[in-house]
Formats: structure tokens, sequence, C-alpha cells
């Protein structure tokens, strides 16, 4: 197999996992596979808010069926509802039960975050069914463990 070249990049598409899941203490005792269907279920509310799949009160739901995070993620179904648990657990999902053989509706959840982590903020709101790009500025905090980008970071002072 040959390296990537530049033409490659834009050959794929990607999943997006908030930054937040990954940097927040909070968020450390999330399993990583959570994480990831956290980012699965953030592309399918893209789709739902395209659709238009709203309730009464105006917040985007989604359908993401326990078959559909096995197929995804290819795993059992009681793994698939210990994550799908484990998020609603965290506080990033709440499940709504539309009766015997419907699927839930999925609510996603604004999440808050520490002062070193980046997320949704409680001004981001829901304007006519789009969630606005509004967020806190986020704190950075660095690592003090050296890395092949140590010469990027800016000082940090001392506490």
């Amino acid at each position: 197999m040959n390296p990537y070249i530049e033409q490659d990049s834009g050959k794929f598409t990607f999943y997006r996992v908030p930054k937040a899941l990954i940097e927040d203490a909070q968020y450390r005792t999330v399993s990583a596979e959570a994480k990831l269907l956290f980012g699965l279920l953030l592309d399918r509310l893209s789709l739902s808010l395209r659709s238009g799949w709203q309730d009464e009160s105006g917040r985007v739901y989604l359908y993401y069926t326990v078959s559909a995070v096995q197929d995804s993620l290819h795993c059992c179904k009681e793994t698939a509802c210990k994550l799908l648990r484990e998020l609603e657990q965290a506080g990033l999902i709440e499940r709504h039960s539309q009766g015997q053989g419907k699927p839930d509706r999925i609510y996603l959840k604004r999440f808050a975050v520490s002062n070193t982590g980046s997320g949704w903020s409680e001004k981001q709101t829901a304007d006519e069914g789009k969630w606005s790009e509004k967020q806190t500025a986020p704190v950075e905090k660095w690592s003090e463990k050296p890395t092949t980008r140590a010469h990027d970071r800016p000082e940090i002072p001392a506490a």
C-alpha cells in the first residue's frame, strides 16, 4: 500500500465526535464505543433536521434502532443496548418509547462542559428547527507531556 497523497484527502467522509467527549473530565467514564455511537447519532441528526423531524415542542428527534447500532458498530444486541444506555446515563441522549414494535425516538441533549472543554453552550438554541453553530469560547488545556508538535504550543502561565 502507498502513503496518502494530497489528492486523496477529499475522498473520504467523516463522522464528527465533539472534542468535549474526548477531552472533558466528566466524560472520561464514557466508553470509546459510546462516543463513536454519539458521532453516528450526530450524523443522523443532520438528516432529521433536513427531513423536518420535530416533535410538537419543536425538538428535533431521530430514529436509530438497536439493530442499526448493531449493524453500524458490528456488535451484538446486548452491546448495542449497553451503549445506548451508557449515552443515556451520561446525559447525552434521551429516549422516548413509541410503543411495542416501534423504534424509540432519540433526542440528542445539549451537554454541559467544564472550563477545560468545548461543546454546545447553554446559549445554543433551535431556530426554526436548525441548531445554531454558536459555542462558548473553549479554554484550551495543553498536556504537559511533550509531543512532536510541542513547539506549536503557546506558553501557559504557572498556576
